[in-house]
């Protein structure tokens, strides 16, 4: 339990200052309140990551300001990834490829599966059956400066921190719904087999190469390329030659793809059509090579807290940090590159390899955010700024949990105006110690920024019996 000091500020304006911080404990010699100023180096409460962030908070009054070190979208939680496991997430589909997959399941309405979105770049889409119709529908995504990206159906929410968690809710819930219909999403169609389908290969040559292991006529595997016209190319061995056929986009209104005149809506229709009928004279497409690289990158992502030893030879990272350029030295030491810090050593067991596909959706979202933000006002270089504007919308608290606890000695600034509490968060300010929390309050005060009241009143920490040990200023 705390004590509420004052009921202060805090209208919300979300900008990046370019001024430089102001010095520590400046005082004046006016008498001007606005000169009360102070900067000191705290920490602040992430409740996406759920964990404490480096952050500067400057006070000239009436203005809060907090700086968070860290760019907070440059890290990863576990969640934002569940969704490249689930049977239901299909990945790279056309609307075409989609409604096929869905009619031949024949699952029933409420049947579906989640795809990235043909039309809008970096979005995903939902492709569901309705009344044994094949339904589109857009997943939008907005990005907070501190919540991350939020994703939803409708432009009133509710919104979800993950595509995972909007999934498993529309399940349950009927998310997906307008003036048509009102759906709640049931069973996914299983994924389509297509071991044979390389993604790392980008050349003929580098083709050839992995089929020259294989010496058996009828060996092949498809890949990319990056034609519109014939997006994937089939490298098959026969007759002990090696041969190269391009997979054309099928035009209108047929669509689908096109090889040797056969036109299937869906790329692995076409390539079991060929392993059972003739590609090339005799030659059936019948032992598919599968992709020998190996799956996971050498990026990965940080599954706890790592506080380096060695300041000139071991990282220093939060949970959820993306490490790349890793090398694994030892059963127990590999060396990364982090923010800046390069080939750097970290205990191997910190660190969770992502997958190609986990790393390729962590490169598109990172470049999706590049192209959406490069002219925002709001965004400049890693730090983030929130300005609190001391008016009459927010409670300002002082407590201190557990003293043998890290970050223990807390100032809370919540929302409590009914206009803006479902619209702002509560932020969790962490001081060094006690001492610099009385020195908070004594700062508020001297800026006026406490009621009149307990204007005159002296900072003391009485404590509270009970569960956690926390004590609070009581005035």
């Amino acid at each position: 339990m705390t004590v509420l000091l004052s009921y202060n500020t805090l209208g919300t304006l979300l900008k990046n200052s370019s001024e430089p911080l102001i010095d520590s404990d400046r005082e004046s010699n006016k008498s001007d309140d606005s000169d009360v100023m102070k900067e000191q180096q705290m920490c602040t409460w992430n409740p996406k990551f759920e964990k404490w962030h480096e952050c500067v908070v400057t006070f000239s009054p009436p203005a809060l300001m907090i700086t968070e070190y860290e760019d907070l979208r440059l890290e990863v939680n576990e969640k934002q990834l569940l969704h490249l496991k689930q049977n239901w997430f299909h990945g790279d589909l056309t609307r075409r490829e989609a409604r096929s997959i869905l009619s031949d399941f024949n699952g029933g309405s409420g049947s579906f599966l989640v795809r990235t979105s043909e039309s809008y770049h970096g979005k995903f889409a939902i492709s569901f059956v309705h009344e044994s119709k094949v339904k589109h529908v857009v997943i939008e995504s907005k990005r907070e400066p501190v919540a991350g990206i939020l994703y939803y159906v409708t432009p009133n929410g509710p919104f979800f921190s993950s595509l995972y968690e909007l999934i498993e809710e529309a399940k349950v819930s009927a998310l997906i719904q307008n003036h048509i219909f009102d759906v709640k999403l049931g069973k996914c169609p299983p994924k389509p087999d297509q071991r044979w389908l390389h993604r790392g290969v980008k050349s003929l040559s580098q083709a050839e190469q992995i089929l020259r292991k294989e010496h058996r006529d009828g060996a092949f595997f498809v890949y990319r390329t990056q034609s519109d016209y014939a997006p994937y190319i089939v490298a098959y061995r026969s007759n002990g030659s090696i041969l190269h056929n391009l997979i054309v986009a099928a035009q209108r209104p047929t669509s689908g793809y096109s090889l040797n005149n056969v036109t299937a809506p869906v790329l692995y229709k076409l390539i079991h059509y060929f392993m059972e009928n003739p590609i090339n004279g005799s030659t059936v497409l019948k032992h598919p090579v599968e992709d020998r690289d190996p799956v996971t990158s050498n990026c990965g992502i940080a599954i706890r807290d790592v506080h380096g030893e060695r300041s000139n030879k071991d990282l220093s990272f939060p949970t959820g940090s993306l490490i790349t350029s890793i090398s694994q030295k030892s059963t127990e030491w590999s060396t990364g590159d982090h923010r800046g810090d390069k080939q750097m050593y970290f205990p191997t067991d910190s660190v969770r390899l992502l997958t190609k596909d986990e790393m390729a959706y962590i490169s598109e979202l990172r470049s999706t955010r590049d192209r959406s933000e490069s002219n925002d006002p709001k965004v400049k270089d890693s730090y983030h700024s929130v300005t609190l504007n001391l008016q009459n919308d927010y409670a300002v608290s002082f407590s201190q949990e557990d003293k043998s606890a890290k970050n223990s000695t807390i100032i809370t600034i919540e929302p409590v105006n009914p206009m803006i509490k479902d619209s702002f968060r509560k932020f969790k300010l962490s001081c060094p110690s006690a001492e610099d929390l009385e020195m908070w309050y004594q700062t508020l005060q001297q800026g006026n920024c406490l009621p009149k009241a307990i204007q005159d009143e002296d900072f003391q920490l009485y404590p509270i019996e009970g569960p956690g040990k926390k004590s609070c200023v009581i005035c």
